[in-house]
C-alpha cells in the first residue's frame, strides 16, 4: 500500500503539475470566492451526456436510414460481360490443340 501511495505522491507533485509557490490547496475550489478554478467534480457530467448521445444516435440511424439502405439494390439482369466470350474462345482453342495427336519420332539407333 506504501507503495502506491508514494505513486500517486509522485505522479501528482506540485512540481510537475503546480508552477512555482503555488499548491493544491491554493487552486482547491471554493478557497478564494474572486477566483474560479475548475471544478474536478464536474467532470462526472460528460459521460451520462456522452451515453445520451450515443442512444440518440442510434434511434436516428435506425429510423432515418433503415428506409434507405435497401432503396436501389435489387439484382439487375446481367447478360454476362465480354470477356466471359473471349474465354469461352481461349478454351475452347485450348482443348482443340491439346487433342491433337502427337507425331511419333522414331529414336535415332533403334531398327
Amino acid at each position: 500500500m506504501e507503495l502506491v501511495r508514494a505513486a500517486t505522491d509522485m505522479f501528482w507533485s506540485t512540481r510537475i503539475w503546480l508552477p512555482p509557490n503555488i499548491t493544491w490547496e491554493d487552486i482547491r475550489p471554493g478557497v478564494r470566492p474572486d477566483v474560479n478554478h475548475a471544478d474536478y467534480r464536474h467532470l462526472i457530467y460528460p459521460i451520462p451526456l456522452a451515453a445520451v448521445i450515443l442512444m440518440l444516435r442510434s434511434v436516428v440511424e435506425r429510423q432515418l436510414h433503415s428506409n434507405n439502405t435497401m432503396r436501389g439494390t435489387r439484382a439487375k439482369p446481367c447478360l454476362g460481360p465480354p470477356i466471359v466470350v473471349a474465354n469461352l474462345i481461349a478454351t475452347n482453342r485450348r482443348t482443340a490443340l491439346t487433342q491433337q495427336q502427337p507425331t511419333f519420332h522414331p529414336k535415332k539407333g533403334s531398327q
